[in-house]
């Protein structure tokens, strides 16, 4: 099993999953790509940083993204750990917190990002809702990407519609320093495709200047997708 040896201080490659909204499939590729990594040896570790929606069992909020990804991962993690701000609503991660008097930790989400870092051979962070979507007045879900150092990769579902959005996100990711590396485009199951599909892909490379990588539902991504996010690791000496 592939590990990083934390004593040489070296950081495993490690990405933010972000999206261009709600519901475009962020989850099902970040599990995707924690399987295909567990499926070629290596130990991977995962983040999902703030979940709302989640249903009440008991006096334990059940967070489905969180376990999906603790499942995908090999299930090393508690679920705590995986995930340690989970809410019942579902509304913007901001609206929960400042509902029940609490603030999502910047510096422990960065700590627990490098810790995972430094005894895993990847690390995938998932972010809450779209990439503008709010943590705290001042913080949104995209953010999470600069807090921690990580590069990110913007989930969009390849629809009618998707270059406004994909677009927007890019260009909220310049302005608020988050560094976009690829857009994956992400076919939903449940629709058809319609005319736009086909081109959708090639206008978003030219319009933001990003690789765009396809996703179609499978349980694995593909050896090129999984060998370019291995490639994002920073691969540098940690302090």
């Amino acid at each position: 099993m592939k590990t990083r040896d934390s004593a040489a201080h070296v950081l495993a490659p490690a990405l933010v999953v972000c999206g261009t909204n709600t519901g475009v499939g962020k989850t099902r590729w970040a599990c995707a790509l924690a399987r295909s990594a567990v499926a070629r040896g290596d130990r991977v570790g995962v983040i999902k940083a703030v979940e709302t929606g989640c249903t009440e069992v008991e006096g334990a909020m059940i967070a489905t993204d969180a376990q999906s990804l603790q499942r995908a991962a090999g299930g090393l993690q508690t679920i705590e750990e995986v995930c340690r701000w989970r809410f019942p609503r579902p509304v913007t991660p901001a609206a929960e917190f400042r509902r029940t008097g609490t603030s999502f930790d910047d510096t422990d989400f960065a700590a627990r990002v490098r810790s995972l870092r430094a005894r895993t051979g990847l690390t995938i962070v998932e972010s809450a809702g779209g990439i503008c979507s709010p943590l705290d007045r001042d913080l949104v879900a995209g953010d999470l990407a600069r807090i921690a150092g990580l590069p990110a990769v913007l989930v969009a579902e390849n629809t009618l519609g998707t270059l406004s959005v994909t677009i927007a996100s890019r260009e909220a990711a310049l302005h608020r320093g988050i560094r976009l590396v690829a857009v994956l485009l992400n076919r939903r199951d449940d629709r058809e495709p319609d005319p736009s599909h086909a081109d959708n892909a090639a206008w978003i490379r030219e319009c933001t200047g990003l690789p765009v990588w396809h996703y179609g539902g499978e349980e694995l991504v593909s050896d090129e997708v999984l060998e370019a996010v291995l490639a994002l690791g920073d691969h540098a000496e940690g302090d």
